[in-house]
This record gives C-alpha cells, sequence and structure tokens, in this order.
C-alpha cells in the first residue's frame, strides 16, 4: 500500500512538470508551438523521469498506463488510480499556468489546423494523434524490454515525445497524452474538440500494447548484443558489455512498474 501512494503522488507530481513546463513553452512559443514547445516537453519529461520513475515507473500519461495494462506490465484497478493522479495533475498545472500567465495566450491549449479553423477535420486529427502516440507507447513498451535499458530510458522516450510533439504540433497541437490536453482545455474553453485527445491516444496506446504482446508472443526476444570492436580484446569486451547489463540491472530493479517484467 505504502508502494502505491508513492507511485501515485510520483506520477502527480511527474505530470504536473510534464503538462507545466510544455504548455508554458507553447505560451511561448505560439498555439502550434513548434520546435521550441516540443523540446520542452521532452526536457520536462527527461527530468519527470529520472525524479519519479522509481517510484511509478514514469507514465505521467493515461495512454502509457493503458498501453501498460493492456501489455501485461502493471493491473487495471492501478491503471484507473493513475489515470486519476495524472488528470489531477495536469489540471493543476493548468490552474497554476492560469494564476501567472492567464488565458489570454491559450493555456498552451492542444490544437492544430486539424481541429480548429478552415481545415477543420476532426476525423484526421484522431487518426493522427492515435498514430504519434502508437509510437510513443510502443517506445515505452519496448525500451522496458531489457532492465540494461534503464539507464537511457528516459532519453529515449523522452525523444519519441519530441517528435510527436513536434510532428502534430501544427495540426492537432500535438498532444499524445489526454491528461496534458485536459487542464488547459477546461481554461482555454476548448472542450468540443477535447474528446480527440482522448479517443486518439487512447487508440494508439491500444494498439501499441496488442503489437508489443502480438511480438512477443512470437519468441522474438533478442538478447543484448556484444560490442563488436577490433582495438579491444573478447575478454575485454564481454567485461565493458556485462558491466553495463549489471548497472542497468541494478537501476531496473527500483522500478518495478515497469522494469524488470520482460516477457521474455
Amino acid at each position: 500500500m505504502q508502494h502505491l501512494w508513492q507511485a501515485l503522488i510520483a506520477e502527480f507530481f511527474g505530470t504536473f512538470t510534464l503538462v507545466f513546463v510544455g504548455c508554458v513553452a507553447v505560451i511561448i512559443a505560439g498555439q502550434t508551438g513548434g520546435f521550441s514547445a516540443a523540446l520542452a516537453f521532452g526536457l520536462a519529461l527527461i527530468v519527470a523521469i529520472y525524479t519519479w520513475a522509481v517510484y511509478s515507473g514514469g507514465h505521467f500519461n493515461p495512454a502509457i498506463s493503458l498501453g501498460a495494462a493492456v501489455a501485461g506490465k502493471m493491473n487495471w484497478i492501478d491503471m484507473l488510480l493513475y489515470w486519476v493522479v495524472q488528470i489531477l495533475g495536469g489540471i493543476v498545472a493548468a490552474a497554476v499556468i492560469v494564476y501567472f500567465f492567464g488565458t489570454t495566450g491559450g493555456v498552451g491549449a492542444t490544437v492544430g489546423s486539424f481541429t480548429q479553423g478552415p481545415t477543420t477535420n476532426l476525423l484526421k486529427a484522431v487518426l493522427l494523434e492515435a498514430l504519434l502516440t502508437m509510437f510513443l507507447v510502443g517506445v515505452f513498451l519496448f525500451i522496458s524490454v531489457k532492465p540494461m535499458y534503464a539507464m537511457i530510458a528516459g532519453f529515449v522516450i523522452a525523444t519519441a515525445l519530441i517528435a510527436g510533439v513536434f510532428v502534430g504540433g501544427p495540426y492537432t497541437g500535438g498532444s499524445l497524452n489526454p491528461a496534458r490536453s485536459l487542464g488547459p482545455a477546461l481554461f482555454a474553453k476548448t472542450m468540443g474538440t477535447y474528446w480527440v485527445y482522448v479517443v486518439g491516444p487512447l487508440l494508439g496506446a491500444l494498439a501499441a500494447a496488442l503489437i508489443y504482446r502480438g511480438f512477443m508472443s512470437i519468441g522474438s526476444c533478442v538478447k543484448p548484443m556484444e560490442i563488436p570492436t577490433q582495438s579491444m580484446s573478447e575478454k575485454a569486451s564481454r567485461s565493458i558489455v556485462n558491466s553495463v547489463h549489471s548497472v542497468g540491472n541494478d537501476m531496473a530493479s527500483s522500478m518495478p512498474v515497469v522494469f524488470g517484467q520482460s516477457a521474455c
């Protein structure tokens, strides 16, 4: 029970960090955000993961939690509790943004050409959010297969988020996260299209989890490759790889929600 409370608190503060930093960057950069906003989301995610993932697994996103549950990496009750604190974290972050910056900048709400204006196409918006979220959740699930990846997981997952936000920004705002979009939508009064940022990301997460389970079911897990080198002896090469793997295992052992639960 104590671990669950720690996990929920970690998810709240991690989601708060992600939404606050990212949405302020969107306000500064303009509604579509651009690369600077995408980078801000990625940096915020790196900080959140390496600060809080040791307690919760570092989801900070209902779509990732759904993907983890469908993939068998967490139970459904915990997933629902994660959803609650993630959404609360996003709403509180948006409220703090409104306190400091008001609502004139749009509170960093997720909007784009597919969700407003003369080129509105909500079906395209849903599909794009689903596709980008599928990539993000897929990276999250596959990076957790091998414990040795725990050292670099935050950077890899954040890179996937940066790419997704940057690509989706002009068209949907690049949410990939229902908790990221809800708070700003409430205060910016854009709730009419919020369903896009629920349906799209959750469909993408479901697809990623099913792909993950299907891939793992065919026994395609690959053992970590040894470092190929001509300047080192085979013994030295193996020593380096084994050392990295050992450090990764040590780090992963403190991440029970995500790492160390390989399907292999």
